[in-house]
């Protein structure tokens, strides 16, 4: 399975189905903006009211301590809606990439279905964010569990006063720095199928679905790499088309990766996580 592979079957996937495709994902960037605008609106409000009264050197001392005043709720109110919209983004990215796999299988998927289906997928959602959570978590575990023992034999070897055996500590705990990246890494990219697998397997747990995505992507993580890889050229030509190359690249990307999902499905034949289709 090579990159090249996959894009080809991407493109051939979403023939005939491109404006469905980019509506989606101007759909979802128009949300994103309309959400950031909101969240950072209490904000915008005081400081506009701030350049506003120094424009007009009606700035007093009572009045800026009040524009601070107000500031600081403005700051809070961000917070809050901050907390709110993250909410709602994990039951968004699911839904989305529900009906991009919808769309890739169904050229009759709406673009605009995944909205219909955030309250439904929310649930389900953030069970899969959390046990992913976990796994992440627990590499994170074995980093403080190292980080203590480097701590405590410093402190015993400090005591000692011996330079010679302290240099070798720390480069020894440079290499396990180095070897917890590599391995923190390699997990991130083993969690990258669980909501794939748990849009197509309705009743498996979230649990199972975050188990069964680091078994997929077990030999595949390099080839995921490549892949992303593999579209650097077209992301420098969109950037260079003011951003407008996105549109198109964004969801090239999506369809891909779904493609690679169900090409590990066929050369592992996973009899126990079949691809089913979505309904």
């Amino acid at each position: 399975m090579k990159a090249k592979e996959i894009r080809y079957n991407a493109r051939e996937s979403m023939r005939g189905k491109w404006p469905k495709f980019v509506g989606m994902n101007v759909l979802l960037g128009l949300i994103s903006v309309i959400a950031i605008i909101i969240v950072l609106l209490p904000i915008i409000i005081q400081s506009l009211s701030l350049v506003s009264d120094v424009i007009s050197g009606n700035l007093t001392s009572a009045k800026y301590e009040d524009i601070t005043m107000n500031m600081s709720v403005a700051v809070m109110g961000t917070y809050v809606l901050l907390l709110v919209m993250y909410v709602f983004i994990i039951p968004l990215s699911y839904s989305f990439i529900e009906n991009v796999i919808k769309l890739k299988r169904d050229s009759s998927v709406k673009a605009t279905m995944f909205l219909k289906n955030i309250f439904k997928n929310f649930g389900r959602s953030w069970k899969v964010a959390l046990w992913t959570l976990v796994k992440i978590l627990l590499m994170y575990l074995i980093f403080i569990a190292i980080f203590i023992i480097y701590i405590i034999l410093t402190a015993i070897l400090s005591v000692i006063n011996s330079s010679i055996l302290l240099g070798i500590l720390a480069i020894v705990f440079l290499v396990a720095v180095f070897i917890f990246e590599i391995m923190f890494i390699a997990r991130l990219l083993s969690l990258v199928l669980a909501q794939y697998i748990a849009i197509d397997n309705q009743d498996m747990t979230a649990k199972d679905c975050v188990e069964k995505s680091i078994s997929l992507m077990s030999g595949y993580r390099w080839k995921y790499i490549f892949l992303n890889l593999s579209f650097i050229g077209w992301a420098i030509l969109s950037i260079f088309t003011l951003g407008i190359g996105f549109l198109f690249l964004t969801p090239y990307m999506n369809v891909s990766y779904v493609c690679f999902y169900e090409n590990i499905l066929k050369e592992k034949k996973e009899n126990n996580v079949e691809v089913v289709e979505v309904v």
